[in-house]
C-alpha cells in the first residue's frame, strides 16, 4: 500500500522536475512564400515584363513574379534570384521565371553569375536541353536559330535532354540541337569579352568600413554592398550594433515610397520599393528611429514580403514598420495619447512611423507616400482597427502564374483578426487585446440607440467608404423637437424611434398641446423603413457616406 502510494506520488511530481522547455517547444513559423526574383539592374530603354497576359514596364526593384516573361527591348536587364544567383540578359533577349530554382532562356544571350556561398542548383531550361548549375561559377548562354551553346568560364554545369547527358567543366562549352545528344565539349576561351558580358559581370565593390561583414557574406546581400556604400552610412548603435542610415529628406519614412504588390497563394503583400536600396532594406532586417528622429536599417537574415503592422479605418489604410521587438516603432495608440515623442535632443511626431492613404489608392502601381494623410485629421481614430493581416486580395490588382495569387481564395476578414482561408506570414493578430470579451463593434452609436451591437464588421469593408478630415467647425446637431427635413423624411436620422409625425393604428390623438405631453410618456412606436439598419451610419461623427467603389 505505501509503495503504491509513493508511486503515485513520483508520477505527480515528475512533470515539476522536467526542463521548462519540455512541453513548451515555441510554434513552429508558419510557411513562407519563396522569394521572387527581382531587377537588381537596368540600364536602357525598353524592357517589360509580361505578367497575365498585360504588358508593364520594368524598374530597378520590381519583382519577377513566378510565371512572369522578361522582354529585355533595347536594355541590359539583370535579375537576382531569390538564392543570390544573377542573371543578366542583353538587349532583344526573353527570359521567363518559372519557380524558384526553374527559369527559361527562349531567346538571345544571357550570363548567370552565382556566388561564393550560394546553395542549391539553378536549372535554366533552353529550346535544346536543360542545364543544371550546382554550383558557383560563371556560366553564358547563347541561343542562335536552332542552336544553343553553353560556356562555363569558371564552375560547372550539367546538360541534360532527351538524348544524353554530359558534364562541362570550366574553361569548355557545348552546341546543343533539339532531338540530337550533345556533343562533346571543346575548349573555350574564357577571357572573350564584349561590352554587354563586361556590363553582366562586373564585381561589386567592397563593403564600406563599418559594414557588418558576416551580413555581406551572405549572396543575397553581396551585390548590394556598393549600393548601401553610395546612400547611406554605417554606424555602431549601443543596442542594436552595426545599423545603416540612408541619405534621406527629413519627411521621408520605410515603405513609403513605393507600392504593394499581392504575391503568393497565402495573401501575402509585397512592398516594392523605389529606393535603390529598398529591397534588402525592406524585406529582411529590420527599422528603428534614434534619439534625432532619424531612420536606420538593422540588417537581418529572414526574408519576408514585408515587415509592418496595419491599421485600417473608415475610408483609409494605414502600415507602419517593425521596430527590433517586432512591433510598430509607434503604436497607433500613440495618437491619443500624446502629439509627439519627446526625446533627449530632438522630437519625432509618431505620424512619420505610419503611412495612411485613403483606401481607393490601395493597390496602385504608384508612390503611395504622394496620397499620406496625416492620421490626427482624420474623425474617429479609435475606430481604427490594428493587426498584422494585410487588406484582401480584392484591393490589388490580381497577379498569376504558377505561385502567383489571385482573388478567390476564400479568406474570411473580421475586425482586428483573420478567421478563415490561408493565412499570410510575418507574425500573428496584434488586436488580440481588444478584441478581449467578444469581437470589438467599430464606431459609435447611433444617438439614442439602445439596441444590441451591430454584427462585427470587416475593417477593410469600412476602409471602403469614405471618411471625413476633421474641421474647426461642426455642423449644428438637429433638436429633437425640430421637424425632420424633407429629403430624409423616408430614412429617419434615429432608426429606434418614430418621428413625431409617424401615424398610428390608434385612433387620432387630442389636440397637439396634449399630443406633445402624450409622446413624452408613452413611448413610440417603431418605424419600418426600406434599407435602413441599426448599424452606426456615422452622421454624428462627421463622417459621410459615399457609394463603394466599383
Amino acid at each position: 500500500m505505501n509503495a503504491l502510494r509513493v508511486s503515485r506520488l513520483v508520477l505527480m511530481a515528475a512533470p515539476l522536475l522536467l526542463p521548462t522547455w519540455v512541453g513548451a517547444q515555441p510554434a513552429p513559423p508558419e510557411p513562407m512564400e519563396p522569394p521572387p526574383p527581382h531587377v537588381l539592374r537596368l540600364e536602357g530603354q525598353g524592357a517589360q515584363v509580361l505578367r497575365d497576359g498585360q504588358p508593364e514596364a520594368l524598374a530597378i526593384g520590381d519583382p519577377v513574379l513566378f510565371g512572369d516573361r522578361l522582354d529585355a527591348g533595347e536594355a541590359f536587364v539583370q535579375v537576382q534570384w531569390g538564392d543570390g544567383s544573377r542573371v543578366g540578359i542583353e538587349r532583344g533577349a526573353r527570359l521567363e521565371a518559372l519557380a524558384p530554382e526553374l527559369l527559361a532562356l527562349t531567346v538571345g544571350r544571357a550570363v548567370v553569375v552565382r556566388p561564393a556561398g550560394v546553395v542549391g542548383t539553378l536549372r535554366v531550361d533552353t529550346p535544346a536541353a536543360s542545364v543544371l548549375l550546382p554550383t558557383a561559377g560563371e556560366f553564358r548562354l547563347s541561343i542562335d536559330g536552332d542552336v544553343t551553346t553553353v560556356a562555363v568560364v569558371h564552375g560547372r554545369a550539367d546538360i541534360q535532354n532527351g538524348m544524353g547527358e554530359r558534364r562541362v567543366e570550366a574553361g569548355q562549352q557545348v552546341a546543343l540541337r533539339d532531338g540530337i545528344a550533345p556533343e562533346a565539349p571543346r575548349r573555350y576561351n574564357a577571357a572573350g569579352y564584349d561590352s554587354f558580358y563586361q556590363w553582366a559581370t562586373a564585381a561589386p565593390e567592397a563593403p564600406a568600413a563599418g559594414t557588418p561583414l558576416e551580413t555581406f557574406a551572405d549572396p543575397r546581400f553581396e551585390a548590394y554592398s556598393d549600393v548601401f556604400n553610395r546612400n547611406g552610412t554605417w554606424e555602431t548603435d549601443p543596442q542594436a550594433g552595426a545599423v545603416w542610415y540612408p541619405t534621406v529628406g527629413a519627411d521621408w519614412r520605410p515603405y513609403s515610397d513605393g507600392y504593394w504588390q499581392s504575391y503568393g497563394a497565402q495573401s501575402q503583400w509585397l512592398w516594392v520599393a523605389r529606393d535603390p536600396w529598398g529591397w534588402p532594406t525592406h524585406h529582411f532586417g529590420r527599422w528603428g528611429v534614434n534619439p534625432r528622429g532619424r531612420w536606420y536599417w538593422m540588417p537581418g537574415r529572414q526574408w519576408a514580403p514585408s515587415h509592418v503592422s496595419w491599421s485600417v479605418g473608415p475610408g483609409y489604410i494605414g502600415w507602419s514598420p517593425l521596430g527590433r521587438s517586432n512591433q510598430p516603432i509607434w503604436a497607433w495608440d500613440d495618437f491619443s495619447r500624446r502629439r509627439g515623442g519627446v526625446y533627449q535632443g530632438g522630437t519625432l511626431d509618431p505620424g512619420r512611423a505610419w503611412t495612411v492613404i485613403p483606401s481607393d489608392r490601395f493597390g496602385r502601381r504608384d508612390r503611395l507616400g504622394a496620397y499620406s494623410v496625416d492620421p490626427r485629421t482624420l474623425d474617429n481614430l479609435s475606430a481604427f482597427v490594428t493587426q498584422r493581416q494585410g487588406p484582401p486580395a480584392r484591393y490589388g490588382m490580381p497577379r498569376g502564374g504558377v505561385y502567383g495569387y489571385g482573388p478567390g481564395s476564400g479568406g474570411i476578414y473580421g475586425p482586428g483578426g483573420y478567421y478563415g482561408g490561408p493565412r499570410g506570414g510575418g507574425g500573428g493578430d496584434t488586436s488580440r487585446e481588444m478584441r478581449r470579451g467578444g469581437p470589438t463593434r467599430v464606431g459609435p452609436a447611433a444617438p439614442g440607440y439602445g439596441g444590441p451591437s451591430p454584427a462585427p464588421e470587416d475593417p477593410y469593408e469600412r476602409a471602403q467608404r469614405a471618411v471625413a478630415p476633421r474641421s474647426p467647425q461642426r455642423a449644428p446637431q438637429q433638436d429633437e423637437g425640430e421637424a425632420a427635413p424633407e429629403a430624409p423624411a423616408a430614412r429617419p436620422r434615429n432608426p429606434g424611434r418614430a418621428p413625431a409625425t409617424a401615424p398610428r393604428e390608434t385612433p387620432p390623438p387630442p389636440p397637439a398641446a396634449d399630443s406633445s405631453s402624450s409622446d413624452k410618456s408613452a413611448p413610440a412606436a417603431p418605424t419600418r423603413s426600406g434599407g435602413n439598419t441599426t448599424r452606426a451610419t456615422g452622421e454624428s461623427t462627421g463622417r459621410r457616406a459615399v457609394p463603394r467603389p466599383q
